[in-house]
């Protein structure tokens, strides 16, 4: 069977492939415009987010693993002091750092309110734990306390030749001086300490105190606040870990670009 169009049909249909074809160059066109636009938006955030990497993530990420293995040598001693408590290298925020820094800091903050949140709910932890400590050694620095220690080292004296006598004024701050290795259950407390040979020699009896009431009590209330701060901390060190890779993958940042090439703001010297 033959089939004949007229000019008129073969125009229409024509113009309807015509139709369809400018539809179909229209959605591709549309596509590679969309990804092109989102590769040039793409291109223009990755710096901002190599940096935010670098002046906030990585150094915070750097901090908690210390804090971390700080917390659990301390949680494995059985025991914190302020002074312990010192040597951990905190995540605060309140950082010296200048104004371009501080625009990468609030942009982080904006763009990752759960994390900022769990951040702040670090540091009012270990302000609590600050707290908590401080009150343990006031419990604990008791006329008692102050008496055993001056007795001890007196009688530390008496045992020494001239030279190697403790002096008058370790004697008098015996007790603020030796609070903290007794409550950070310090077996030996190092040769640079003035009350090295001392220790080894009383330090037994200085560390009794501590399964004494009310100091055990508030020994182990205070090891329990620190359980649940390294526990958090983790939580925040896995939360900026997986938001450090999001971004790498996101963004195609290399692992080499994840520190700067200066000192990380308010962390400076480690």
């Amino acid at each position: 069977m033959c089939i004949s169009l007229t000019i008129g049909q073969w125009l229409n249909a024509a113009v309807a492939v015509g139709t369809i074809c400018m539809a179909i160059g229209t959605l591709i066109l549309a596509y590679y415009t969309r990804k092109a636009t989102h590769t040039s938006i793409k291109d223009r955030k990755r710096p901002f987010m190599v940096e935010r990497i670098q002046y906030i993530i990585t150094p915070f990420i750097k901090h908690l693993d210390k804090e971390i293995y700080s917390l659990d040598r301390i949680l494995k001693s059985g025991g914190i002091s302020r002074g312990v408590l010192s040597e951990l290298v905190l995540s605060k925020l309140n950082l010296d750092i200048n104004e371009k820094e501080r625009i990468i800091f609030n942009d982080f903050k904006r763009d990752s309110p759960k994390i900022t949140e769990k951040i702040e709910g670090h540091d009012t932890l270990f302000k609590i734990l600050e707290e908590k400590v401080e009150k343990l050694e006031e419990a604990t620095n008791t006329p008692g306390f102050r008496e055993k220690c001056h007795k001890l080292t007196a009688e530390f004296n008496s045992k020494r030749p001239v030279g190697k006598k403790l002096s008058e004024d370790l004697i008098e701050n015996a007790s603020k001086n030796l609070i903290g290795p007794m409550l950070s259950n310090e077996k030996k407390i190092g040769g640079a300490n003035a009350y090295d040979d001392f220790w080894e020699e009383f330090g037994e009896k200085i560390l009794e105190i501590r399964n004494t009431e009310p100091v055990k009590n508030k020994i182990r209330e205070t090891l329990n606040l620190s359980k649940r701060y390294i526990e958090q901390t983790q939580d925040l060190r896995s939360n900026l870990y997986s938001l450090r890779e999001k971004y790498r993958k996101k963004y195609d940042i290399l692992v080499e670009e994840f520190i700067a090439s200066k000192p990380e703001f308010g962390f400076h010297g480690d």
